[in-house]
């Protein structure tokens, strides 16, 4: 994983400098990232037509959104409670 994401107006102001013929060297150092960067972003553009990143299945929850709220309360309302007390709780 990226320890940095890069963000949308960046992406688009890479995109923006090489439509006015900037090399990608001054486009790198203008926006302060790597020309690496710039060249997949431009490469990425050019295969896909796409700059956003795309959706990947992620892990399924363990709780329900309800569950989330009946964990969150309880712990509200004492601080205290274990681990135990809100499986038992759950289990319920």
């Amino acid at each position: 994983m990226r320890s940095k994401e890069l963000s949308m107006q960046v992406k688009e102001a890479i995109l923006k400098m090489r439509k006015q013929k900037k090399p990608i060297r001054e486009i790198a150092t203008i926006l302060g990232v790597a020309k690496s960067t710039v060249w997949y972003i431009l490469r990425k553009k050019e295969s896909t037509g796409e700059l956003s990143n795309a959706k990947r299945p992620a892990r399924p929850r363990k709780t329900t959104v309800v569950d989330d709220r009946r964990i969150i309360s309880m712990v509200k309302r004492n601080p205290f409670t274990t681990a135990n007390q809100v499986n038992n709780t759950l289990q319920e």
